[in-house]
């Protein structure tokens, strides 16, 4: 009928309008933005921790030898030495502070934010993509599971897709992303171990190999570690909702509070990172080796090996740094997730009412 055409007509334009996509675009951005200058110290403390085998200068004095950022995996012979070159033994001495005492004892909030320069410029940007894809294939994959006689608004996906559908979604933008978010990902974590400028993490970073290290765990973060993430908020805050509405059925609206919304995210942060952790430990020595032997990179399997054998046959190590992490997912998290929610429900608001 003329109804059902018309109908069909405003779904596709809230599904495929520029605005659409514009207004995830900027919220993605917004939240991307704060979660950075929230999180970046102690994601700078999680990667010290997590790389604090592959550090050192020989106390002895000599000038030439070192024992490089990836001792550890470096040398699968017992006894053998990683020798430096005297430039990269300058450049490693920064990490004498780091082995010989406490991370945050040692360094100062500005060392902190080391590595930020490239996230404040790029994260925004980053999520803004993600966030993109990420509710844009929420619509779509929502639209495919109603049908077009159901009459639903426009944001009708953000309250009843199912979780499944959350999931695919929030694994589909994670993945795509990956392959844009790598290169940073590496520069970053060259920063942060070596207190490096942006400026020199680029020029160390010379190849396009190199921008991809570790990219096998990287898309492992990415691409699950975000259906975790996604999925894992929206489940929570649903249950409230329903636990709402059963307390006080007689409320046809049930809205959830900012505090609500920000305790669903922390929990979902917390829950993301301790799932994904193994992996960005893994991914973090991969890029830490890749700063004093670039032509000669471990596999991520051989990775795999190595940490473990380090531990004495343990995966201890590959927990080290979790509960800072955890601490700085908890208000991340709770950071970026309100803030996208509340800019995209009020923009496309906004939308609705210009358009009625």
């Amino acid at each position: 009928s003329i109804e059902q055409n018309i109908m069909s007509d405003d779904n596709s334009k809230t599904l495929y309008s520029a605005s659409s996509i514009l207004n995830s675009v900027t919220a993605g951005y917004a939240a991307g933005f704060f979660g950075t200058i929230v999180g970046h110290p102690l994601d700078s403390i999680k990667v010290l921790m997590q790389t604090n085998n592959y550090h050192s200068v020989s106390s002895s004095g000599s000038t030439g030898t070192a024992t490089s950022v990836a001792t550890a995996s470096a040398s699968s012979t017992a006894g053998s030495n990683v020798v430096a070159t005297n430039a990269m033994a300058r450049n490693m001495s920064t990490l004498t502070e780091i082995s010989n005492s406490p991370v945050s004892s040692r360094r100062s909030i500005r060392a902190l934010y080391a590595g930020v320069t490239g996230p404040i410029l790029t994260v925004g940007a980053i999520n803004a993509v993600v966030f993109s894809i990420y509710d844009t294939s929420r619509r779509v994959f929502h639209r495919m599971s109603v049908s077009h006689e159901d009459g639903n608004s426009g944001d009708d996906y953000l309250h009843n897709d199912s979780l499944f559908n959350v999931f695919c979604a929030a694994t589909t933008a994670g993945t795509i992303v990956s392959v844009f978010s790598s290169p940073f990902q590496v520069i970053k974590t060259k920063q942060q171990i070596m207190v490096w400028s942006f400026r020199k993490a680029i020029r160390d970073t010379s190849s396009i190999k190199s921008l991809f290290v570790g990219f096998r765990p990287h898309l492992f973060c990415e691409g699950l570690g975000r259906g975790v993430y996604f999925t894992t908020y929206e489940l929570l805050k649903r249950s409230i909702v329903a636990r709402k509405q059963l307390s006080a059925p007689e409320h046809g609206n049930i809205k959830i509070t900012l505090p609500e919304r920000a305790f669903c995210a922390a929990v979902s942060g917390a829950s993301c990172w301790a799932f994904i952790f193994p992996a960005d430990v893994l991914r973090c020595r991969l890029y830490a080796r890749s700063i004093v032997s670039p032509s000669q990179q471990q596999g991520t399997w051989e990775m795999t090996k190595s940490i473990y054998q380090q531990g004495g046959n343990s995966i201890r190590p590959f927990f080290r740094g979790f509960w800072v992490t955890v601490a700085r997912a908890g208000p991340v998290a709770a950071t970026v997730l309100p803030i996208y929610d509340l800019l995209l429900e009020h923009m496309q608001r906004g939308q609705q009412s210009s358009w009625s």
